[in-house]
């Protein structure tokens, strides 16, 4: 769910960062920036994520990044000015970052022999379909409702994802002495 909510969270931006653009006392051009500062953040992470995994473990890294990006896009729901919510979609991508890298390697991976060709099946299902259906469900959202309530939504869901984590993921082990290699 988390790694559906981070591709179509990537996709929103085409037909609502116009209206929040309009709606904050943008710009059209800021719309670009709206996902540029949401997309070089999450890139900029995602090489991290190995590092990080292997010092803290996967489940310290799957609920605090999923958080801190679900209660981003939270907050990005009360901006009233196009800076508030350029740094809060430069949050999401911090934390959002994460998301790709720990489903893809949990369920490709991890979820041993028997299940891993699901597990990779779930990974490609959730880029594709998230990324195909995030466009066509931001516009129905933002024409009907607002942009805010798609984002206080994808928050939502992504923090009720990072409880069912913590409830349900297995300790996993870390390694505090692990050097990670930040270039």
């Amino acid at each position: 769910m988390l790694e559906l909510l981070f591709f179509a969270t990537d996709s929103i931006g085409v037909p609502a960062h116009t209206y929040v653009s309009g709606d904050v006392g943008g710009t059209p051009y800021l719309s670009v920036w709206f996902m540029v500062s949401f997309l070089v953040p999450a890139a900029l992470v995602m090489p991290l994520v190995g590092g990080l995994k292997a010092r803290y473990g996967v489940k310290t890294l799957a609920t605090l990044a999923p958080g801190l990006f679900g209660l981003a896009c939270v907050f990005s729901s009360m901006a009233t000015d196009p800076q508030w919510f350029i740094a809060m979609r430069i949050v999401q991508g911090l934390g959002g970052g994460f998301i790709p890298a720990i489903a893809g390697g949990y369920l490709g991976g991890e979820l041993g022999k028997d299940y891993n060709p699901m597990g990779k099946g779930l990974v490609a299902l959730a880029g594709i379909s998230g990324s195909a259906i995030g466009i066509p469900i931001s516009a129905l959202v933002t024409w009907d409702f607002s942009w805010r309530f798609m984002y206080v939504v994808i928050g939502l869901l992504a923090l009720a994802a990072v409880f069912i984590i913590a409830s349900l993921m297995p300790r996993t082990p870390s390694d505090p002495t692990f050097k990670i290699d930040w270039l």
